[in-house]
């Protein structure tokens, strides 16, 4: 079964403190998503699904794990 979406993950600050999160774009939005316009800070919500999320500038060990069994 092919999947009509990609998974990222991102990274970056709320209130100062990093933040990880992992977004479902659907296929359609990704280029939209690859290639943000000049000087736009990506907010994951306006491309697809935050499915998780998460403080640290990376996700738990578990949570990497789970993403790649699901997804």
């Amino acid at each position: 079964m092919r999947l009509s979406c990609k998974i990222f993950l991102e990274r970056g600050k709320v209130g100062g403190k990093d933040a990880w999160c992992y977004i479902k774009v659907p296929k359609i939005k990704v280029p939209l998503y690859l290639n943000p316009r000049k000087g736009e800070k990506i907010n994951p919500q306006n491309y697809g699904e935050v499915i998780l999320s998460g403080w640290g500038k990376n996700p738990p060990l578990e949570i990497e794990e789970l993403i790649k069994r699901k997804y």
